[in-house]
């Protein structure tokens, strides 16, 4: 009986609000930290998965399934509203036919958070063929999909070891966060680059109107 009291008396504080606010606050500093400790870690392999969507002459697709869907998905409406044009591609529909709206001039961008990296890696002769840019987004370093795209983004850190929900959890967070960096990089470095072409027509324009000595 007094057992028995015991261990309500321990579900009850587990489950009182306090505790799960207590709960919260802690997953949400777990995730600053590996935003924090990803941000660190960029190198120049982010630039040059910047420059290879700036060079892009059509559409930015971007392909994952499962888990790794939802987080392409999501990557794709930030270029879109970015101002990149982009699309979502479901890689496990893709082998049936949904493919073929991958054109030349098109990049790819194949996201893959744990596991699940052979449906993507059955797309790569296509694009390989087709003389497609591929950037690979990876949640762990020196996976096979990483090894093989044209340019690597890689998760993977060096952490403790959580339980499986919530590593994946902060897996799927900081690769939605360095996708959404991604894009907004490529935004700023488009808007620079139009700012910089303005201000070199406006000097054109001021030399060209300028009154000559007679």
């Amino acid at each position: 009986m007094t057992e028995d009291l015991a261990r309500m008396n321990d579900f009850r504080v587990a489950a009182r609000p306090d505790g799960a606010v207590a709960a919260a606050r802690s997953t949400l500093a777990e995730g600053a930290r590996v935003l924090e400790e990803l941000g660190r870690r960029l190198d120049v392999t982010f630039r040059q998965a910047v420059e290879l969507v700036l060079s892009c002459q059509g559409r930015l697709v971007v392909s994952g399934v499962g888990r790794s869907g939802l987080v392409a998905r999501e990557i794709a409406s930030a270029f879109a509203s970015a101002g990149t044009p982009s699309l979502f591609l479901n890689a496990g529909e893709a082998a049936h036919g949904d493919l073929g709206v991958v054109m030349p001039g098109d990049v790819v961008l194949l996201v893959s958070v744990r596991e699940r990296e052979r449906e993507l890696m059955v797309l790569l002769p296509f694009f390989e063929a087709q003389g497609i840019a591929t950037i690979a987004l990876v949640g762990r370093a020196g996976s096979e999909l990483a090894s093989a795209a044209d340019v690597a983004l890689e998760v993977g850190r060096e952490s403790a070891v959580y339980d499986g929900e919530l590593e994946a959890t902060l897996f799927c967070l900081a690769m939605l966060a360095l996708g959404s960096a991604l894009a907004l990089s490529v935004r700023q470095q488009r808007d620079a680059a139009e700012t910089l072409e303005s201000e070199r027509q406006s000097g054109v324009r001021e030399r060209t109107d300028m009154p000559r000595r007679a």
